[in-house]
């Protein structure tokens, strides 16, 4: 989901949202599963983009 409307589809629908560990963040996936024996999770879309530098930028 990508939007608030998309959200309240999810809640309003009871829909399951949970998907693989991303590939995109830098984790060691092999260790992920001593952490989730599921191998699943919610995740943000897109977190992967975030610059991290970004809040550090806008506290200043």
């Amino acid at each position: 989901m990508v939007s608030p409307e998309g959200l309240w589809d999810v809640v309003v629908s009871g829909r399951d949202v949970v998907s693989g560990f991303p590939v995109d963040r830098g984790w060691d996936l092999g260790g992920l599963g001593e952490v989730s024996a599921s191998g699943v999770g919610g995740f943000l879309y897109g977190a992967g983009e975030f610059r991290r530098g970004v809040l550090r930028d806008l506290s200043a």
